[in-house]
């Protein structure tokens, strides 16, 4: 493997692979069923770099599979702006967390520049502290819906030509999990800061790798994501700027804001970080094992509720058996109307659609399980619930 690390260049080593993945995993509608009947599967092959505290995809997707993801599949990504009662934990955990932070440093009446919001809910949530809204979208489906909320869009991918016709344009820049998708690390910060006004702030959102290792969270490990970033890291890369706060929000994903100004301060390392990574392989076979305990010992049907990417680790990485699934379950009345492609013969139904017994085991397989546990609660569930 002759990989080397996009952060300081030195050759990575390797770290964990998950066989046979589908490089399409999140819900599609049913009318395009036939065009994903082949969909491609490919190892996944995960690099580490022990000088920066991070991990990296090595087999990487063509550019050309990577334009498609997001200008066609990321078309039957969920509006917030359109089903508010979608909205989950890390949606409003990352909205009071800004919205604080707004309030205190007293920004009020600025310019902001949302980059790969879909369709600007966050924006249009925190409408009060702007003056002026862009946002910079490469799906027309999410700047067609944050063009009918009263948000300036342009629809095409951040570049360096884009930044330059941009430059020096806004008091606060905000890019929530964009950071790692991108190809180019190194010139996306550049076009980041040249968008920004001196001593101007940026908020960055993206999957904490530390918190991943230390939970087990196989499923943030797919085709779409190139870099996986643990704290150390990710003020490596913006070490151009001074961090001003940092927050972990709903568990395993975290939010940094820097301020574009020089700075000089020494980046403090986690001195458990490798031990992290030992834990994170062994925690796999773990849950694996603790798993198959419980559907050996269920006598009841067995529901899956979130139809979520993450259903493809319980069937292609922790062995579920996809035929002992009774039906899939998701509050989100659309996704009926949708398969996935690891399970694409499993139905998805709606919670107020399905037929409850109230003794059948449930595992909650999406990010807001709090609501979900709440959902269940309030139906008198009485069976077994896993928390995947």
């Amino acid at each position: 493997m002759n990989s080397l690390c996009n952060i300081c260049g030195e050759k990575v080593k390797f770290f964990f692979s998950k066989k046979k993945q589908p490089e399409i995993i999140y819900p599609i509608q049913k009318k395009f069923k036939k065009n994903f009947k082949k969909f491609h599967k490919s190892n996944l092959v995960v690099g580490k770099c022990n000088k920066c505290d991070y991990l990296q995809t090595i087999n990487k997707l063509s550019n050309k599979k990577i334009i498609h993801m997001y200008k066609t599949e990321q078309s039957f990504s969920t509006s917030l702006i359109e089903n508010p009662n979608l909205i989950g934990d890390i949606e409003t955990d990352a909205y009071e967390y800004i919205k604080k932070f707004l309030i205190i440093k007293k920004l009020n009446n600025i310019s902001v520049c949302e980059v790969g919001g879909f369709d600007g809910w966050l924006i249009k949530k925190l409408n009060k502290f702007f003056k002026n809204k862009l946002l910079i979208e490469p799906n027309l489906r999410g700047c067609n819906i944050a063009k009918k909320n009263k948000i300036d869009t342009i629809t095409g991918f951040f570049d360096e030509k884009l930044a330059n016709k941009k430059n020096g344009n806004f008091d606060l820049v905000i890019t929530r999990h964009v950071i790692e998708h991108v190809p180019d690390l190194k010139n996306f910060v550049l076009n980041l800061s040249k968008i920004m006004k001196e001593n101007g702030y940026l908020i960055v959102e993206t999957p904490c790798l530390d918190k991943i290792l230390e939970l087990g969270k196989t499923r943030v490990f797919i085709h779409q994501h190139l870099h996986y970033f643990s704290k150390y890291a990710l003020e490596k890369v913006f070490s151009g700027f001074k961090l001003v706060n940092k927050q972990v929000i709903d568990e395993s994903v975290m939010i940094m804001i820097f301020k574009k100004e020089i700075t000089f301060k020494k980046i403090k390392r986690d001195i458990n970080f490798k031990n992290k990574l030992n834990y994170f392989k062994k925690n796999i076979e773990k849950k694996r094992q603790k798993l198959k305990r419980v559907i050996d010992h269920n006598k009841n049907d067995i529901l899956i509720f979130g139809a979520s990417s993450q259903i493809n680790d319980l069937v292609t990485l922790f062995g579920l058996n996809k035929n002992k699934i009774t039906c899939i379950i998701d509050s989100n009345n659309e996704k009926k109307n949708y398969f996935l492609p690891s399970v694409p013969n499993l139905k998805i139904k709606t919670f107020k659609e399905y037929n409850f017994k109230y003794n059948e085991l449930v595992i909650i397989a999406t990010a807001s399980k709090k609501r979900v546990i709440k959902i269940l609660d309030k139906s008198k569930h009485s069976g077994r619930r896993f928390l995947f």
